[in-house]
């Protein structure tokens, strides 16, 4: 666990199918994988995501400040999890 990732509760794999999900917006949580679907479950996160945060302007010194600690978060984040070996996938 790490504050600054998504916690994953469940994963898995499946047998691809022609499911009706494949079209859906849930589609951006299955990769293929060989004949394969992955699957994941993680905690809800309701403040939006970081592409519409970043799409409001934020002038001045503050706004340079808080994308230098929002780089700094990802790259905690994303450090901790080559530390274990985890490649992330986006």
């Amino acid at each position: 666990s790490h504050p600054n990732l998504v916690k994953t509760h469940l994963y898995g794999l499946k047998p691809t199918s022609s499911n009706p999900m494949a079209a859906s917006p849930a589609a951006s949580f299955v990769a293929d994988q060989g004949g394969m679907d992955m699957w994941m479950v993680q905690e809800w996160c309701d403040g939006g995501t970081l592409r519409e945060y970043c799409t409001v302007p934020k002038l001045g010194g503050a706004g340079i400040l808080e994308a230098c600690e929002i780089a700094l978060e990802i790259s905690r984040g994303i450090a901790y999890l080559h530390g274990r070996n985890i490649i992330h996938g986006d």
